[in-house]
């Protein structure tokens, strides 16, 4: 067997969802040669499986060996990718900090690139106030679309439509949610990983917006993608949302039932958003 059979496999089950053995074969990977692309993938997969310590640990020796080749775009996209997840894990606000600034410094060495678009969105949906976000999300939209990045576009959209409804704009803002979701559902957006934020973010939109009979039809279609490809994060938003709707309806059993569960996946993954839960649980 040649050396590159475990990676190739371990691409392949990636593409297709098969993050066990997607994950085996990262590990076999690994043996033969400790290289990037093994690290990346294997922390990928093992975020689906809500290994997130370990995806974090992988990813992050990604970026480090990605930097020292040279190959500064790839790395600053992990780097801005960690960031976030200091947050959601635990809740560290200097270490996202930190990742945001390593990947600005890493772009600064380059020309312009989709990369940029991608650091800009991630930072402006963990600090820009709504209608900073607004302005990032609509210049990363015409990044996407200059590079060709249907996945950036479509997360853009997501974010760019939830600013616009925290800003009281809910028309305005549910028409790019929809955009985004058509695309998500339509086979435009090629991650996974991507698909399941653009589905977090129309949940927070609708929610916000009060929109019941919305919030519910996506919650089923988020529900169902989650299970379908045993996705715990979006799972566990789904779950809460879904018992935030319960609770607004007078559902008080199915509510405690869906937030408890999204509390038992938050716990064994991204503990810090289990606070989300809770609040929803105590109401």
């Amino acid at each position: 067997m040649s050396h590159t059979d475990p990676l190739a496999a371990a691409q392949a089950a990636l593409k297709q969802a098969q993050w066990p053995e997607a994950k085996a074969h990262f590990e076999s990977a690994l043996k033969e040669d400790d290289g990037p692309e093994a690290h990346d993938g294997l922390g990928i997969a093992l975020w689906w499986l809500n290994e997130v310590s370990a995806s974090h640990e992988h990813r992050a020796q990604a970026y480090l060996d990605y930097k020292q080749r040279g190959e500064v775009r790839r790395a600053a996209l992990i780097a801005a990718w960690l960031a976030r997840e200091q947050v959601f894990l635990r809740a560290n606000v200097s270490a996202m900090k930190g990742w945001f600034a390593r990947a600005e410094r890493l772009l600064n060495e380059t020309g312009p690139c989709v990369e940029v678009g991608w650091l800009a969105l991630y930072r402006a949906s963990m600090m820009a106030p709504p209608a900073e976000l607004e302005t990032v999300a609509l210049q990363s939209v015409d990044l996407a679309r200059r590079f060709n990045d249907p996945d950036l576009e479509a997360l853009a959209l997501a974010f760019g439509g939830l600013a616009r409804v925290t800003l009281g704009r809910v028309d305005d803002g549910m028409a790019f949610i929809d955009e985004a979701m058509t695309a998500a559902t339509g086979g435009e957006v090629g991650s996974f990983m991507i698909t399941s934020e653009v589905f977090c973010a129309t949940l927070s939109a609708c929610e916000l917006a009060g929109d019941l009979v919305r919030t519910d039809h996506w919650c089923e279609a988020a529900r169902a993608f989650a299970d379908r490809y045993h996705c715990p994060f979006l799972s566990a938003y789904c779950r809460t949302t879904y018992g935030g709707l319960l609770t607004a309806t007078g559902r008080w059993g199915e509510a405690e039932s869906q937030l408890m569960e999204a509390i038992r996946i938050f716990e064994s993954g991204h503990q810090a958003l289990r606070v989300h839960a809770v609040l929803r649980l105590a109401d």
